[in-house]
């Protein structure tokens, strides 16, 4: 009460027109606020769907387009007459020399009955007793062809099969391509966003990254590890302390599992919430300045009237007769100001 008696009637005034503008103009400051960060994380999650469409169209045709180039190599006389030798050599090197061809990085030829007829450099051990095989053969018995995606050691494959036929031949011709640093890049420039290809290791929920991971550093490496730990496999979205995350499963419910990660920085994304937030607060800070200007004329105009009011009745208090202060307002005021001249 001391200080609000001090401050006096105009300074009252002010506080008050300018402490309700301040409340209305940062309650709007921060719902648009709240506004802009969830249209931010809305678009990112937005840019993640995209990304993953972008992910699986790129993956289709790269898978389309080698086949087109195996499909080349089995109409090949040479390479069929070299099979149909049955030449272990020979056959090694026209599957090497077509491997190369086709930029795969390995390939092996089995006959109809799933053993090895030749094979180059570069085949993981453990394919040849790989579940996957036999599984590959009776799917491309079906459909003409198979295509699925495998993890051998610390790299992710995509492995293709397709058949061999000549009179007299029938065999099975897989080919394996690496999942690599290319193919991340190619994803990441038409996606805008980071691209990890990573795989289940023996170790139960855990993974390891198959790709460079560029500019994300180990401790960012692990906190997308400990944060997709604590989700449930049917989560695609995630979203941690530095990242937007989408998952998506490149095996289904293969073992081991791969997986194509698609990442935005989350302090890059957020940065324009950043910028706009600063824009706002400086909006806001303008009109509370503006407020207390209008607030000053305000309570000047209104208030002069009081103050000639209250001297005029001082004046009278004293034994002296002064003329009636001129008011040019109607209500209250020229009611006491008229009840003032009759005292």
């Amino acid at each position: 009460m001391a200080v609000a008696s001090r401050i006096g009637f105009r300074g009252r005034l002010v506080t008050v027109m300018v402490t309700m503008v301040a409340i209305v103009s940062l309650s709007i400051g921060a719902l648009l606020m709240l506004y802009l960060f969830e249209d931010e994380k809305a678009r990112a999650l937005e840019q993640l769907s995209l990304g993953e469409q972008v992910a699986e169209e790129v993956l289709e045709r790269r898978t389309s387009l080698i086949l087109s180039r195996l499909d080349v190599v089995i109409r090949d006389f040479g390479f069929r007459s070299a099979v149909a030798s049955g030449d272990r050599a020979t056959t090694d090197s026209a599957l090497t020399n077509q491997a190369r061809r086709v930029n795969a990085d390995f390939a092996v030829l089995l006959g109809s009955d799933g053993h090895i007829l030749a094979d180059t450099d570069g085949l993981p051990d453990a394919f040849a007793n790989s579940p996957l095989v036999t599984e590959m053969l009776s799917r491309a018995r079906q459909t003409g062809f198979a295509s699925q995606m495998s993890v051998f050691g610390a790299d992710g494959f995509e492995l293709l099969t397709i058949p061999v036929e000549a009179p007299g031949l029938r065999a099975w011709l897989i080919a394996g391509f690496n999942l690599n640093n290319d193919l991340t890049d190619i994803i990441g420039r038409l996606s805008g966003t980071e691209v990890l290809f990573r795989a289940s290791s023996g170790e139960e929920g855990s993974y390891q990254i198959l790709t460079d991971p560029g500019s994300i550093n180990a401790s960012r490496l692990d906190e997308l590890n400990n944060a997709m730990a604590r989700t449930s496999g049917e989560d695609q979205f995630l979203e941690s302390t530095h990242y937007f995350t989408r998952i998506i499963s490149l095996t289904g419910d293969e073992t081991p599992a791969l997986q194509l990660l698609l990442l935005i920085n989350r302090e890059a994304r957020l940065s324009n919430y950043y910028e706009r937030a600063v824009e706002i607060l400086t909006l806001v800070s303008a009109v509370l300045v503006l407020a207390a200007l209008i607030a000053l004329i305000i309570a000047r105009n209104m208030g002069q009237p009081v103050l000639q009011l209250a001297d005029y009745a001082k004046a009278i208090g004293d034994g002296h007769t002064p003329a009636p202060p001129r008011i040019r307002a109607g209500g209250e005021l020229a009611e006491l100001r008229r009840r003032s001249a009759t005292c």
